[in-house]
């Protein structure tokens, strides 16, 4: 019986002791709460934030920039090569033997002796002046520009100055011969109304003066033909342009219309050449019926053209020509544009892109294209309004120019908008606008 009652006496104690426990947990829990609750209060009323209300996010900085209004035109761009205005094959118009070439080494020229070769029978006062008599000299050089009359090659002139001057005794000799004739007819015309010469030696002299002064025509021809020859052997530039690579070395023999020596391209002005797509030149038509644009045919179509890595347009030209059918395989139609290159900084072969204005000049919102977002519904803004507060702005894009981009719709000029940060904030954000500095300035190029 004793044994029992200390059991559960012991029993008593432990339960005691457990519950002395539990309500001293319950106590410092209740009264660290109540701490917390109070200091909260505090530090939202020295905050000026009414108690209970959720802390705000702090402004978030981020560099922002003003819409601005521009005219400008909308431009398209199209891939063309340079290509030359005029471009000559030079080739000798008679055969013989290279003297002078433009890739001949210095000191190397032959002399040329004036009046050389020339027959002693042939007199001077019955030679048809020709400039061949002139010394020739060729002094440029391959790659450099020359002008119209340019000496380039010289052939060997002596086998052609010999079939000149035959040419010249032959008909010299007819001459004497047509002189002797003429008196021999008019004595006898002057005979004929004595009948002392029948009336066939009349007309058998009549003849033979009329067959030689046939021959004299062919004579001067080939006479003439001759001149043209010996003319030939002096290759001069036909054109203005930049001289290519010789071809032919000195002492070399050449063939008449077949050998090429070189060839000779302009430079200005110089031709580009770029396909136009077939959407893009049902538009421009369209636009032309309207109203709005120039026809090619009026040549009033100013391009501009870049060359390769270039990001400016610094060549100024217009279009001269529309070819007069649509490519069937690519359905392209073929433009040409020329440009002044009175520099010459331009030479033939050179890719660029031509740009091509598709609009009449108009007033546009335009932006950084940096400022631009996109997502799955579209390319958006980020507009900083009076309050400082960012809203998501959806907008209609246009045409670039440069590093701006037109926006159609969606913006007014003037309003703000973030430049860089859009990956700190978030729509309804409220931020602290700072001008950037580093934005690039507008300006058509």
């Amino acid at each position: 019986m004793i044994e029992r009652m200390k059991f559960q006496q012991r029993l008593f104690l432990r339960w005691q002791r457990g519950a002395w426990l539990a309500a001293s947990l319950v106590i410092l829990g209740c009264g660290k709460h109540g701490s917390d609750s109070k200091h909260s209060e505090m530090g939202a009323k020295g905050a000026g934030i009414p108690a209970g209300a959720m802390t705000e996010r702090p402004s978030t900085p981020v560099d922002t920039i003003f819409a601005i209004s521009a005219r400008v035109t909308d431009y398209r761009e199209f891939t063309g090569r340079t290509a030359p205005a005029h471009a000559v094959d030079v080739r000798p118009r008679v055969s013989g033997y290279l003297l002078q070439t433009p890739n001949q080494l210095s000191g190397s020229k032959l002399p040329v002796q004036q009046g050389a070769h020339r027959s002693p029978v042939a007199s001077e006062q019955n030679r048809v002046p020709v400039s061949h008599v002139q010394p020739f000299i060729v002094e440029v050089r391959e790659g450099e520009r020359v002008e119209v009359g340019t000496p380039l090659f010289e052939i060997d002139p002596r086998p052609y100055k010999l079939a000149l001057e035959q040419s010249r005794g032959n008909r010299i000799a007819l001459e004497a011969q047509i002189e002797r004739l003429r008196s021999e007819l008019s004595r006898l015309q002057k005979l004929k109304p004595t009948n002392s010469i029948s009336d066939t030696d009349l007309e058998l002299a009549q003849a033979n003066l009329h067959e030689s002064e046939g021959q004299y025509q062919t004579l001067l021809a080939m006479e003439r033909r001759a001149e043209l020859d010996l003319e030939f052997t002096q290759i001069k530039a036909p054109i203005a342009g930049v001289l290519g690579r010789s071809l032919v070395n000195a002492e070399n023999v050449v063939s008449a219309d077949s050998t090429l020596l070189t060839t000779l391209v302009s430079i200005a002005p110089i031709h580009v050449y770029f396909d136009i797509d077939e959407a893009s030149f049902l538009q421009y038509r369209s636009l032309v019926r309207a109203g709005k644009l120039p026809d090619a045919s009026e040549g009033a179509i100013p391009v501009s053209l870049a060359l390769t890595k270039s990001e400016t347009f610094p060549y100024k030209g217009f279009v001269n020509f529309q070819n007069n059918t649509t490519d069937l395989g690519t359905g392209n139609t073929l433009i040409r544009a020329e440009f002044a290159n009175e520099d010459g900084s331009l030479s033939p072969g050179l890719y660029g892109k031509v740009r091509v204005p598709f609009s009449a000049p108009y007033e546009a919102v335009l932006v950084p294209t940096k400022c631009l977002a996109m997502d799955q519904q579209g390319k958006y803004l980020m507009v900083v309004g009076d309050d400082n507060v960012v809203h998501r702005r959806e907008v209609l894009v246009g045409t670039s120019h440069g590093p701006y981009s037109v926006i159609r719709e969606g913006l007014q000029s003037g309003e703000q908008v973030i430049y860089e940060g859009l990956q700190k904030i978030r729509p309804n954000d409220r931020v602290q606008a700072i001008p950037s500095k580093t934005a690039p300035s507008f300006g058509i190029q």
